[in-house]
């Protein structure tokens, strides 16, 4: 596994360090450094970075404002900053960890670990992707050699009807936004809304017309009406962003269906 480490910081100083510290791990390679806002956006789009050591208060635009600012990068941030008040912030822009200056080598090594910890959560996401293509490849292998009758009056559903309290609620397929799997439930997104449905995303994904409906991730069917735009990412996977501005990640096992697309 090879971490590309971008460091953006307006002191030379703060960036040798970093370099320094992290040429103590393996699997990290720096790629590129920036002192200020405009350098860094510049890097993002041509070294691709999977990982920002990113200084909050810079020269031209803070580190909060850049991270705002991201359009094609989908990698993970550090913040590494001397002032303790804008950690909710950087939280809230999903940061792995805020390293407070003056730091330690240990509080440092510390964030290696929980940078190295997210990378291969992702990677072992990978391995279960693959396994579970498998299975489905085996499943439909065994379609064909097996065939099942289908009911001629089977139609793609029209609805979802899902339990509410005391109340019943009908979905529309029309306003289904995103359907996410939940064990042996489906999360059905529409309107702003989550309602929770007794039935399986594999279930779900052979009652759905595949000219309206994309299955992208083991966990993920989109309808296609509500993608507003897909951006590529590494090793087959695309981001995919929704109308209402929700994004989600395809599976490196959907490769093929995802290309489908754009055909």
């Amino acid at each position: 596994m090879n971490i590309k480490v971008l460091i953006v910081d307006d002191e030379p100083i703060a960036r040798e360090m970093i370099n320094i510290l992290l040429a103590e791990h393996t699997g990290l390679q720096v790629v590129g450094e920036a002192s200020n806002g405009e350098e860094a956006l510049k890097l993002i789009d041509t070294q691709t970075p999977d990982l920002l050591f990113l200084d909050i208060q810079m020269p031209g635009m803070t580190g909060i404002s850049l991270a705002q600012k991201f359009a094609g990068f989908y990698g993970h941030l550090v913040f590494v900053t001397a002032y303790d008040e804008y950690a909710l912030a950087a939280f809230e822009l999903n940061a792995i960890d805020y390293l407070l200056k003056p730091f330690t080598k240990k509080r440092f090594h510390q964030t290696i670990e929980k940078v190295q910890s997210k990378f291969q959560q992702a990677s072992l996401n990978r391995v279960e992707d693959k396994l579970l293509q498998l299975a489905q490849d085996y499943s439909q292998l065994k379609a064909q050699v097996q065939p099942t009758l289908i009911d001629s009056n089977d139609t793609y559903l029209s609805r979802f009807v899902a339990r509410q309290a005391n109340k019943i609620v009908f979905i529309d397929i029309v306003e289904v936004e995103a359907i996410v799997g939940a064990s042996d439930y489906i999360e059905v997104h529409h309107a702003g809304n989550k309602s929770l449905v007794n039935t399986t995303l594999q279930e779900t994904a052979a009652r759905l017309n595949p000219e309206d409906f994309l299955r992208i991730h083991r966990s993920y069917i989109l309808p296609i009406r509500q993608i507003k735009e897909v951006v590529p990412h590494f090793n087959g996977e695309y981001f995919f962003v929704m109308k209402n501005g929700q994004k989600y990640k395809s599976g490196r096992t959907y490769k093929t269906q995802v290309q489908q697309l754009f055909q």
